[in-house]
């Protein structure tokens, strides 16, 4: 400000006009010039040390921003069609998990007859910003129904139209094997796993604590720092940035390596690593105002890691600048925000169930039923793999590499001892004879899982199966490469399904 002050007045004097100024006075013509280039020079060129507010991005509004909502001012009614097949007198329970992002909201749940007539199931109030929760509602049918509607309230219609943002996750539909409101009302209240992360903030490693590390392709990367991981399996990273031109289109990396403390050595070995390209970037940016890239990996929460973007072809450098991410607080700042599961609790029981596996009571019995849903939670249920499992975003699908060796395992807990069990699955393409599929009790003594397989069609796996032992209540499931290698295949599952039947004491 006082380098344009002293323009100010060097311009704008009183006793001379500019131009008499510049010819009679040529020796001030100099220290104008500097000036200016000096004054351009910390504003456009020189990097600004502080934070301002135009080029950080708040760490707790980077998931809202890329939520597309289920429920919100310009749709207010969510229908679920064919749901459910009912006859006159069923009793059914309908589960599901609701959010509210921006408003105090009342959702009403109703299930619509053939003959278009509507029959209140329950109504849910949801508080603005609390986390989405678990809520179940019990009815008996009058008519046969198919459908299921979600409806904000609003005495007219047109009010239905205000307020914010609705999330609905998780939404089944169970017929239960009941016959009286008396029945009813002694079933158990069903138990269902949700998902919860944690985030950290990344930061790029300090000039001094670069010079400790020993890190041999550090020259390599843009930004790199060391993660400390707040769970034992990565989901995603985001991060902010923004194209300076536009004729560049250069490739980036970010890679995941593991960093031991003791002795500051990085590995050279990359456990994962994920590509994104400037234009991708830009998409996302004017999109969401942040990029989120899935990055599914396991880890141990207990070691740390190098994380960092580099360009995929260091002789073709792009033009991205990486703006820091802040949390609300100010406290803490970064490059790259990493989603993690947390690590497994020991002390809350439901966190041995599988994410998205619900247990519930159909009356005389308790039931347990999993499927993959086709999303990363597939992955992030996994509790043993080999190298090259990963979760493919293109394919929806946990996928491993066709190489003798690979596998991937999935623990299979109902809590309390069951009698019974019902497993299905398919496999992802249509190789002949591709994957193995085994169950243990144990992981030392594996069983097969039979399959049928027409020609070109997938292998489908079944088997149905009753426990000897009183006391059983977990199994392992194992799905692995039992073909020839192939590096222009992958292997995996298209679908997976288990429901277990639990006896009540």
């Amino acid at each position: 400000m006082k380098i344009f002050q002293m323009l100010k007045e060097l311009v704008f004097s009183k006793k001379e006009s500019v131009f008499s100024f510049f010819s009679s006075t040529r020796k001030y013509l100099g220290i104008i010039i500097i000036f200016g280039i000096v004054f351009w020079y910390n504003l456009v060129v020189s990097p600004v040390e502080e934070l301002s507010s135009d080029t950080k991005k708040e760490v707790s509004n980077l998931s809202l921003d890329e939520i597309v909502p289920d429920l919100e001012g310009n749709k207010p009614e969510k229908l679920y069609k064919n749901v459910f097949d009912s006859m006159e007198n069923d009793w059914y329970r309908i589960a599901f998990r609701a959010q509210s992002l921006d408003a105090d909201e009342k959702i009403f749940v109703f299930a619509l007859s053939n003959w278009g007539q509507e029959k209140q199931i329950g109504e849910i109030f949801l508080k603005k910003g609390q986390e989405a929760f678990f809520t179940e509602f019990i009815f008996q049918t009058d008519d046969v129904y198919k459908d299921i509607i979600f409806r904000k309230e609003g005495e007219e219609e047109k009010d239905r139209w205000r307020g914010g943002r609705v999330i609905l996750s998780d939404m089944r539909i169970t017929r239960l094997k009941i016959t009286s409101q008396q029945e009813a009302q002694t079933l158990q209240p069903s138990v269902m796993r949700q998902a919860s992360f944690k985030k950290a903030l990344v930061a790029e490693v300090s000039s001094e604590d670069q010079k400790r590390i020993f890190f041999s392709d550090r020259d390599a990367f843009s930004l790199w720092g060391i993660l400390t991981p707040p769970g034992d399996k990565i989901l995603t990273v985001s991060f902010s940035a923004k194209r300076s031109r536009s004729e560049s289109n250069a490739k980036y990396v970010i890679e995941l390596r593991e960093y031991s403390k003791e002795s500051a050595i990085v590995e050279k070995n990359v456990l994962y690593s994920r590509s994104f390209s400037e234009s991708d970037v830009e998409k996302e940016m004017e999109k969401s105002g942040s990029v989120k890239l899935d990055f599914p990996v396991k880890i141990d929460s207990k070691k740390e890691y190098m994380i960092g973007i580099r360009y995929r072809d260091a002789n073709k450098k792009g033009n991205l600048d990486f703006s820091p991410l802040v949390y609300e607080e100010m406290d803490q700042a970064g490059f790259l925000l990493v989603e993690a599961q947390p690590s497994f609790d020991e002390g809350d029981e439901k966190n041995k169930l599988l994410l998205g596996s619900l247990i519930e009571d159909m009356g005389p019995y308790l039931q347990y039923t999993y499927k993959t849903e086709g999303m990363v939670a597939d992955f992030l249920n996994i509790t043993d793999m080999s190298e090259n499992i990963s979760f493919s975003k293109k394919d929806a699908r946990v996928l491993g590499d066709a190489k003798v060796g690979e596998y991937f395992v999935y623990t299979i807990d109902t809590l309390t001892p069951f009698a019974e069990i019902l497993f299905r699955a398919q496999q992802f393409g249509n190789y002949k004879k591709q994957i193995a599929m085994e169950y243990s009790f144990d992981q030392k003594e594996w069983m097969e899982i039979p399959f049928t397989q027409m020609e070109d069609e997938p292998q489908n796996f079944s088997l149905r199966f009753e426990t000897k032992k009183k006391d059983q209540t977990s199994f392992f499931v194992r799905v692995r490469y039992a073909g020839k290698e192939d590096s222009k295949r992958k292997f995996g599952l298209d679908t997976l399904y288990i429901k277990a039947k639990i006896l009540k004491e």
